[in-house]
């Protein structure tokens, strides 16, 4: 288990930046009820979920050269599929008939079982380009971030009564995550030092994603009450607040790429999801 450094934590503060509007394109899997975006390569392939408009189960997808292909995990009737590297890999979670995390392979297709020793449940939430994977398991009422190397599991570990996630990991191995005990406190975590994401004057911030350079973090907050928006956040550059035209008030980020394209979910005014794309100006998706 790796040492939990606190005197070695900085913080990070997001200025507000001024940057053009960007473009918004909708997502939906076709006749699907409701579709969910969660991750993106530096293909541009996306990642996510949908509910399908029969018996309402839930299917995960991965979205490829403007294909959609539907990913279940054996005998599940309810699988979604979170995020992607660039080689074809992605983790998800099955959670009937019982829950089971799991890796996908495109290639083959071919399901490897996640599952953290001793745990009630496993969810694997990322895997980056040299195959580690991220995510948080539970034990009884609590949850502990993880990381995954090979066929080894490492607890992330986190302040005393705090209960973990890991949501995120770059190519180079920076972890973004949440400790939580009634407040949320966002980080990165690099080689056992942590660095705590702040977004001043921002209600219910959280980061759930970083791109494979480990430049820029997404995520969502509460600009006013009762409203959610996403973000994305350069290191450099500052803090973008995103929210779907005409989404009645509620959008997330999920997923970043290299290119700065940003990936997630907005509910429309009828209260159906739908995912979308922003890809900023000057992008480039290659």
């Amino acid at each position: 288990m790796k040492r939990l450094v606190m005197s070695l934590v900085w913080c990070l503060l997001f200025a507000a930046r001024a940057l053009a509007q960007g473009t918004y394109t909708q997502i939906d899997v076709p006749g699907a009820a409701q579709t969910f975006a969660i991750g993106i390569n530096s293909g541009g392939e996306i990642s996510g979920s949908y509910i399908d408009n029969t018996v309402n189960n839930v299917h995960g997808f991965f979205l490829s050269g403007g294909i959609f292909t539907t990913v279940d995990y054996p005998g599940s009737s309810n699988t979604s599929l979170y995020k992607m590297n660039d080689i074809g890999q992605l983790v998800g979670v099955s959670l009937a008939p019982v829950p089971v995390g799991f890796l996908y392979d495109t290639a083959n297709k071919s399901f490897t079982v996640i599952s953290y020793p001793g745990s009630d449940t496993t969810s694997p939430e990322d895997v980056n380009n040299k195959g580690t994977i991220v995510g948080f398991y539970e034990v009884g009422r609590k949850s502990f971030g993880f990381e995954l190397h090979g066929s080894t599991y490492i607890t992330i570990p986190a302040p005393k009564g705090r209960s973990s996630a890991a949501l995120g990991i770059s190519s180079r191995g920076e972890i973004v995550g949440e400790f939580s005990a009634g407040d949320v406190v966002n980080f990165v975590l690099y080689r056992g030092k942590y660095e705590f994401l702040t977004l001043p004057n921002r209600l219910r911030p959280g980061v759930f994603g970083i791109n494979g350079s480990g430049t820029e973090f997404v995520g969502s907050y509460a600009p006013v009450s009762g409203s959610v928006a996403g973000f994305v956040a350069d290191r450099t550059l500052g803090f973008e607040e995103l929210q779907f035209p005409g989404s009645g008030n509620s959008t997330s980020a999920s997923g970043v790429n290299d290119a700065g394209v940003v990936v997630g979910t907005y509910t429309d005014p009828n209260i159906v999801g739908h995912g979308f794309i922003w890809t900023p100006p000057a992008a480039n998706l290659n």
